[in-house]
């Protein structure tokens, strides 16, 4: 499975603490840790860092660069210009395609989420893939009850 994890939002919602140039998904949250990076440790060691990619705006390169080390600099798809979702989740399915990973299951995540039940969350994802290869022309679509 190839995961797309979405971290080219500017982060408005927890001004001050995030700004323009370091919005919310890079700002370490939880020990020390980003919620990008954490989104990514919620992945491993079940998904290799080959199959994990960064779709961002270009501004955000050398902060992805630094945090995820691992994460090949080819697997970020870099967005043109800040759109919407639909925008962002079309580039990086075709940026898939190009790749040669049209056939393969994709999971899009976000970068800014915080997930307390991480054994829950694989198990899920696991589910899901396993569901996909069955199913190749069906949509999973899994989601939390956000809080206030």
């Amino acid at each position: 499975m190839k995961t797309v994890i979405f971290a080219g939002g500017i982060g408005t919602r927890l001004w001050p603490l995030s700004r323009q140039n370091t919005p919310k998904q890079f700002e370490p949250i939880i020990n020390n840790k980003s919620t990008l990076q954490l989104a990514v440790d919620r992945l491993r060691p079940e998904v290799d860092w080959q199959d994990i990619y960064i779709s961002t705006g270009q501004r955000y390169v050398d902060i992805i660069k630094k945090q995820l080390p691992l994460i090949p600099v080819d697997n970020y798809i870099i967005e043109p210009e800040a759109r919407d979702i639909a925008a962002a989740v079309g580039l990086a399915m075709s940026f898939l395609v190009k790749q040669g990973f049209g056939q393969q299951s994709t999971a899009i995540l976000w970068s800014d989420h915080l997930l307390k039940q991480v054994d829950n969350f694989k198990q899920a994802l696991k589910f899901a893939g396993e569901y996909v290869k069955q199913h190749p022309k069906q949509i999973v679509f899994m989601s939390q009850t956000p809080k206030s």
